[in-house]
């Protein structure tokens, strides 16, 4: 019998990618012993020198299995690990040691702004004050600023991830470190968030948010917008997990992506939900048990007509999760 080995290194892949899960599942694998598996990464490497050095012998197929069963195991942790793989990027560090770098400050002028942040590998918190200032503080492991540029009307606060570019992870000028950024209460801002490798926490309370846009890469995001009004806002959330803490008094709408995540919403009694759920693979929601309704790929909370400040989400998810909870979920 002749073996296609292409069909055979998609068949250990997708063996190792559903049965890691389900050893899982059948309590036999520890999940928390499978954040790590990201770091096996090097094999793929490995597997590919094999390859190359057997070439043209018989034992060439070995370098392609290496890297089949290492994808496998990379992502079959991932599934079975679910937010906690986002922990990765933890190794850049969380905030803590560091040097201060020197505050940074300014001010808006007129009534509208738009605010862009780029962090690599750091822990970032967003806050809000009263005035038209915004301010950029915080530390770095080697004390090197964030790159600022700041115009009346706009803020553009980047990592200097230098040469290392695609891999923040690696990135010298890294964690251990901070940033802790103030925008104001006014003027409006439009707000575009990036954090790639590490932790944002934006508390937005009785901000004016025109457009907010947030995406996470391998890491956690807390988005409170409490007394916030907000006009739109899109998310999305790639191997990471995200919390979304709707306001008691705004309408808007948005669209929300989890992919290889999960999207919490937090949403006050008497605010009226909406969420179409678009196309997805392996994909989940809560939403029956939370006493929502459902209409074809619709789902509504009860008196969504009657609510004072209605959320229209339309929202996708492949291979991850979306639930609903109550005001203060955690």
């Amino acid at each position: 019998m002749r073996v296609n080995r292409g069909l055979l290194n998609w068949g250990i892949f997708l063996i190792l990618l559903g049965g890691i899960p389900a050893l899982v599942q059948l309590g036999v694998l520890d999940p928390a012993a499978l954040v790590g598996a990201w770091r096996l990464w090097p094999l793929i490497i490995v597997g590919l020198g094999f390859g190359l050095l057997l070439r043209r012998t018989s034992l060439e197929f070995l370098g392609g299995l290496l890297v089949a069963a290492t994808l496998g195991v990379m992502f079959g942790s991932l599934l079975a690990a679910g937010p906690a793989f986002a922990g990765l990027g933890r190794d850049c560090g969380r905030g803590e040691g560091g040097k201060p770098f020197p505050d940074q400050t300014g001010s808006f002028g007129g009534d509208r702004a738009s605010v862009e942040l780029r962090a690599a590998c750091r822990s970032t918190t967003i806050s809000t004050g009263n005035g038209a200032g915004w301010t950029v503080a915080g530390s770095s492991r080697d004390g090197a600023p964030p790159s600022v540029t700041a115009s009346a009307s706009s803020l553009n606060i980047r990592s200097d991830s230098g040469r290392w570019g695609i891999l923040p992870f690696l990135d010298g000028g890294g964690g251990p470190g901070a940033w802790r950024i103030g925008l104001p209460r006014q003027p409006t801002v439009d707000l575009s968030a990036t954090s790639d490798f590490g932790d944002l926490t934006a508390d937005l309370s009785g901000a004016r948010v025109g457009n907010l846009s947030v995406t996470v890469n391998f890491g956690q995001a807390d988005l409170g917008l409490a007394g916030a009004t907000v006009q739109s806002l899109s998310i999305t959330s790639n191997f990471g997990s995200t919390v979304l803490r709707v306001p008691r008094e705004s309408s808007f709408h948005g669209s929300i992506t989890a992919n290889f995540g999960s999207l919490e919403l937090c949403v006050p009694s008497g605010v009226g939900l909406r969420v179409t759920l678009g196309g997805g693979a392996f994909s989940s929601t809560d939403f029956g048990d939370r006493g929502m309704t459902q209409a074809g790929n619709t789902w509504t909370t009860p008196g969504y007509d009657a609510a004072a400040a209605k959320v229209d989400l339309s929202t996708t998810a492949n291979f991850g999760n979306v639930e609903l909870h109550g005001e203060n979920c955690q």
